[in-house]
């Protein structure tokens, strides 16, 4: 990817997170992609909670949900730490990106 399509990507992906508020600048900014990325780690805690508790739940036989409902658990699971994942990667490249923006 060239610098002034990173650079682009970036800023649609700030423009996103701030719900296209142009006026939030500088640490206001800073902060709120750094609270935005803590929610997306919570996020894969509380997913990897939930299948620990399904896996758990079935594999002890203490749920009586088909296999079917379980493997669509894990799937989504997938999904959603795929997401997440992509997520926290672009929060970070554009919290260094803010960083080095406000160094200028």
């Amino acid at each position: 990817m060239t610098p002034e399509a990173e650079g682009e990507a970036i800023r649609r992906f700030i423009s996103i997170q701030t719900r296209g508020d142009d006026q939030i600048q500088g640490e206001v900014l800073l902060a709120l992609l750094r609270k935005r990325r803590r929610r997306f780690i919570s996020m894969i805690v509380i997913n990897v909670f939930a299948v620990l508790f399904f896996g758990y739940s079935y594999q002890a036989g203490i749920s009586s949900l088909p296999g079917w409902v379980i493997a669509g658990v894990g799937v989504t699971f997938l999904l959603n730490m795929g997401i997440i994942a992509r997520q926290l990667h672009w929060a970070g490249r554009a919290i260094a990106f803010v960083k080095e923006d406000s160094a200028r």
